[in-house]
C-alpha cells in the first residue's frame, strides 16, 4: 500500500511539472518603459563636435545605457537605449550632461518625450531627439596653442630655425603637452594625434607643391663664376630643377655664384 501511495505521489508531481511551465512561459517578463534617445551636439558656430562624453539622468539619477558609455561620433551624433520600470515615463525629467575639453560643460533637458509604440508584451517605447549647443571657453590649452603658434612664426621670421624644423617642433610641443599634462587635466589637452592627422589636406599640399615647382622651373638663377658648378661669364643662366636645388641648398653655392660673377665683371 505504501509503495502504491509513493508511485501515485511521484506521478502527480510529474504531471504538475509538465503542467506549470507553459503558464510560466506565457507570463513572460514584466512590462518596462524603453527610452530611445538621440541627438547632435554642435558648437556655437554650428560645427558638429565629436568625442563628447554624454551622460543621461532621470530625476537626477544617472542611467547606464545598454551599449555602455555614450560618446558622440564623427558627425557629433549619439544614440542610446535605456530600460526603466513601467510607468516611469513620460512624467519624469530626463536630462543630459555633456563634457569636452575646451568647452563649457553642458546641462540640458530633453523637452519632448513621445510614446512611439506599445509592444505586445505591454512595454511602452518612448523616443526623443534634440540638437544641443556647447559654448567654447578659454582654457590653458588655448593659451598654449596660441603661444606655440606665435613662437613658430617668430622662429621662421627671425630665420633662427629652418621653417620645416620650426613647424615640426611646434607640432611636437602641442602633442607632447596634450598627452602628458592633458592626461591628468583635460584643460591642458590641445589636440589629439587623430585630429592632427585628419586636419591634413593633401589637396592643398599637392596644389602648393605644384605651384612651387612651376615657379622655380620658370625662374632663372645666374650661376656664373663657380668652377665645376657655375657656367663661365657670358654663359647666361640655368633654370629648371637644378636651379631649385642650388637655390635651396645650405652650402652657399648660389651666393658664391653671385660673388664670382661680380668679381669677374670687376676684373673686366
Amino acid at each position: 500500500m505504501a509503495a502504491r501511495f509513493l508511485v501515485d505521489l511521484l506521478a502527480f508531481a510529474l504531471l504538475g511539472c509538465l503542467w506549470w511551465p507553459p503558464d510560466i512561459a506565457a507570463a513572460g517578463p514584466p512590462p518596462l518603459d524603453r527610452l530611445l534617445l538621440s541627438g547632435v551636439i554642435r558648437d556655437s558656430q554650428g560645427r558638429e563636435l565629436k568625442d563628447v562624453r554624454v551622460e543621461v539622468t532621470v530625476e537626477g539619477k544617472p542611467l547606464t545605457a545598454e551599449g555602455g558609455e555614450i560618446i558622440t561620433g564623427r558627425h557629433g551624433s549619439f544614440a542610446a537605449e535605456f530600460m526603466l520600470p513601467a510607468g516611469t515615463l513620460p512624467a519624469t525629467r530626463v536630462d543630459i550632461k555633456a563634457r569636452k575639453p575646451g568647452f563649457v560643460p553642458l546641462s540640458a533637458r530633453f523637452d519632448h518625450l513621445v510614446e512611439a509604440r506599445r509592444e505586445p508584451s505591454g512595454s511602452r517605447v518612448f523616443q526623443a531627439s534634440q540638437v544641443f549647443i556647447m559654448e567654447r571657453r578659454w582654457t590653458p590649452a588655448a593659451w598654449i596653442a596660441a603661444g606655440t603658434l606665435v613662437a613658430v612664426y617668430a622662429l621662421i621670421t627671425a630665420d633662427w630655425l629652418h621653417r620645416t624644423l620650426a613647424a615640426s617642433l611646434g607640432a611636437a610641443v602641442i602633442l607632447f603637452i596634450s598627452y602628458t599634462a592633458g592626461t591628468f587635466n583635460e584643460d591642458f589637452f590641445v589636440l589629439s594625434f587623430e585630429d592632427a592627422v585628419s586636419a591634413i589636406d593633401m589637396n592643398v599640399i599637392l596644389l602648393l607643391l605644384g605651384m612651387m615647382v612651376m615657379v622655380e622651373k620658370k625662374r632663372p638663377v645666374p650661376m656664373a663664376g663657380l668652377p665645376g658648378l657655375c657656367p663661365g661669364p657670358g654663359s647666361g643662366s640655368v633654370s629648371g630643377g637644378f636651379s631649385h636645388a642650388f637655390h635651396r641648398c645650405g652650402f652657399g653655392i648660389h651666393r658664391q655664384c653671385h660673388r664670382n660673377a661680380a668679381g669677374d665683371s670687376g676684373d673686366h
